[in-house]
């Protein structure tokens, strides 16, 4: 059976790439109808946050990611992990490393002020065991470094980027228990791995020059090596891992179904040309075989495009319940009713890209003020042709005692016809005139909703 796992460090903020990783693994598990599992790799205790924890558990139950057994705790490990260095320590894999932590930052920053990639000399590789015993019975600090084998190559084969082989003189001696007896992200993975019968193992390709120290590890311990996995990165404009966070675009008012729908589709390509997944589609369909090699950049055009299209097949009463907390946090709701402010969403539901451009769009309909633009106050201006048509448009509306579209609609017939000017030229001066803006839906809506107070106050 095929068995992934995703292990976020909980200490942030859960990221796309987060996301991107939790979905690929997950999709790569139950294509196969495998098991997809959960590791919170909590071991550094000064970084762990107990709300970044519950934001996973939160955020893969929203997007319907559930893994399957408990998850695996690795705070909750670490006697497990110092038997495991014990063994490498016994097997001379791996080394009591009494090296000064300041004197090898020190080292590190000069390399980096050289441009050069710095790597650690292995100076403590072989000292022999009375001078390790000594040096630990006067109370030196210490790590573990892996006994890399720096002879010969290590291969391994990427199921996306194919067979690769490193030079083993290349490979540092990494570290594996911190001085604090802390274990690191490179022991406990492997170990975890090992023991949870990890078949394919999922990652960003930024892990990919460490791969074969962890090979190494695997046959030290005598794990099978797990079929590997690496991915492309999302990146931003600027072609740098994008790193925004999922409850920020969760709370501009992207839809879950949207977010998973596009962010499945960077770097990875389906047989066909389909772009509309559901979960249950994606879990059909996707073949980590057509994983692509490249970085892929997030546009958030396209993930507006998505959101709109989501947004838009919603039936009515499931858009309110969505859309509604977003204007009542976001909107003054000061005499407004419900009734009013469904009629508004719904006005609207055809047009938005997400709930935070919708409360935006809408405060046309909650404040008493409006902005005009340079560019709408110029075209106000800028023919006798549209200072007549909003005049005469304030002079009709006074008029209309029963305010409703029946009467508006009339209005604006009047309007046409004393201006001499067809119905669909005259939709621009008003718009503007009471909007401030250049486009919107349904005119004869916007102005019934708006108002006659408002409207008035708003022409002068």
């Amino acid at each position: 059976m095929i068995r992934t796992r995703f292990a976020p460090v909980p200490s942030g903020v859960f990221t796309i790439n987060d996301l991107h990783n939790a979905l690929f693994s997950y999709l790569i598990a139950k294509h196969e109808k495998g098991e997809f599992l959960l590791r919170i790799e909590d071991i550094n205790q000064e970084k762990y946050s107990m709300k970044a924890e519950q934001n996973i558990y939160n955020i893969l139950k929203l997007f319907g990611l559930q893994y399957d057994n408990k998850p695996v705790i690795q705070s909750e490990r670490l006697n497990i992990y110092k038997q495991y260095i014990k063994f490498l320590i016994e097997n001379d894999y791996a080394y009591y490393c009494f090296c000064d932590e300041k004197q090898l930052a020190k080292e590190r920053l000069e390399a980096t002020s050289k441009n050069e990639t710095y790597m650690y000399d292995g100076r403590c590789r072989n000292l022999t065991k009375e001078e390790v015993n000594n040096k630990i019975s006067n109370g030196d600090k210490y790590s573990i470094r892996q006994k890399v084998s720096k002879e010969g190559t290590t291969s391994f084969h990427d199921e996306v980027y194919g067979d690769i082989t490193f030079e083993n003189k290349y490979l540092e001696d990494q570290i594996l228990l911190k001085s604090d007896e802390t274990p690191t992200y490179n022991l406990s993975n492997v170990v975890d791995d090992g023991l949870m019968n990890i078949t394919h193992v999922t990652r960003s390709n930024e892990y990919l020059s460490s791969t074969p120290k962890y090979v190494q590890l695997y046959d030290n311990f005598n794990f099978d090596t797990p079929k590997i996995i690496h991915f492309p990165m999302i990146v931003d404009a600027n072609k740098k891992i994008n790193n925004d966070s999922i409850i920020s675009l969760l709370n501009q008012g992207y839809l879950p179904e949207a977010l998973l729908n596009y962010i499945a589709l960077l770097g990875w390509s389906p047989k066909s040309n389909k772009e509309i997944f559901s979960l249950e589609e994606l879990v059909e369909e996707f073949d980590y075989k057509h994983i692509t090699k490249d970085s892929c950049y997030f546009d958030i055009e396209k993930l507006n495009w998505y959101n709109k299209y989501y947004l838009k097949r919603m039936v009515d009463e499931e858009y309110l319940k969505y859309i509604i907390p977003f204007i009542i946090r976001n909107c003054n709701m000061e005499g407004k009713d419900r009734d009013y402010v469904n009629k508004i969403a719904l006005l609207y539901k055809e047009h938005i890209k997400n709930a935070m451009e919708l409360v935006e769009l809408i405060k046309i309909f909650f404040d008493n003020d409006i902005v005009y633009h340079d560019e709408c106050r110029k075209y106000l201006k800028n023919s006798e042709q549209v200072k007549k048509i909003v005049l005469t448009f304030k002079n009709e509306i006074i008029k209309i005692n029963d305010w409703n579209v029946t009467s508006i609609t009339q209005c604006l017939n009047n309007v046409s016809e004393i201006c001499n000017t067809p119905t669909k030229d005259i939709y621009m001066p008003i718009r503007i005139s009471i909007t401030g803006i250049t486009q919107g839906p349904d005119i004869i809506e916007t102005i019934n909703l708006i108002g006659k107070e408002k409207i008035l106050n708003r022409l002068g």
